[in-house]
């Protein structure tokens, strides 16, 4: 009985991937770079949701147990930061295998 052994990972195994993800990001840093708007989703938008729960709703909320709410605030901001920041990468990902440019 024969058991199959894993390639070992090696620099160029991992060249290719690093390649693309490297080529990926330039693309996408061009985007930016052409309509900065892109920027504020992942700049203005937690700044602005910090600012509007902490200091309009902060008095307002209270956590059972006495726990500290903007613990909870700031955790909260950096989940969403990060979901609704890879939606943007995830849009480009698919027009471009749509577009053929990713084969």
């Amino acid at each position: 009985m024969s058991t199959l052994t894993p390639e070992p990972i090696t620099i160029n195994r991992l060249r290719w991937p690093l390649r693309d993800s490297l080529v990926l990001a330039r693309r996408n840093l061009a985007h930016i770079r052409q309509i900065p708007e892109k920027l504020i989703d992942v700049t203005i938008q937690p700044l602005m949701f910090v600012l509007l729960f902490a200091y309009v709703f902060g008095d307002v909320i209270r956590l059972p147990g006495g726990g500290s709410y903007r613990a909870y605030l700031l955790s909260g901001v950096a989940v969403q930061t990060v979901a609704f920041g890879m939606m943007g990468p995830g849009v480009s990902i698919v027009s471009d295998l749509r577009e053929g440019i990713v084969d």
